[in-house]
């Protein structure tokens, strides 16, 4: 998301969610995930992003904002892990290989 130990200031100068944001990805998890870290609190979730090449690639990311002495907000913190394979095992195992419909959870 925003790279390690990034203050404020220089979130712009690295890739910024709105760049690697990719289209399909909704707002409502961005929203909330803005919501936690602006109030002090950690946030983890799934997040697709876009690659320089415009697919789409999946991220499991921690997230949190790193406080000064005072408690105010200086910077945000993530941590990533690449679970595009993981996604794609899911989707094969949830969809029916010939037909491409979804399966039944049983």
């Amino acid at each position: 998301m925003l790279g390690l130990g990034c203050p404020k200031q220089a979130s712009a100068k690295i890739a910024t969610p709105r760049i690697i944001r990719h289209p399909d990805m909704s707002d409502k998890v961005y929203s909330e995930m803005w919501r936690a870290i602006e109030q002090g609190n950690s946030w983890c979730g799934e997040i697709l992003n876009r690659a320089k090449d415009g697919s789409g690639y999946w991220v499991e990311a921690n997230v949190e904002a790193d406080l000064n002495e005072h408690g105010e907000i200086i910077g945000y913190t993530a941590i990533q892990q690449n679970i595009t394979d993981k996604k794609q095992i899911e989707e094969l195992s949830s969809t029916d290989y010939l037909t491409g419909l979804y399966n039944r959870k049983k």
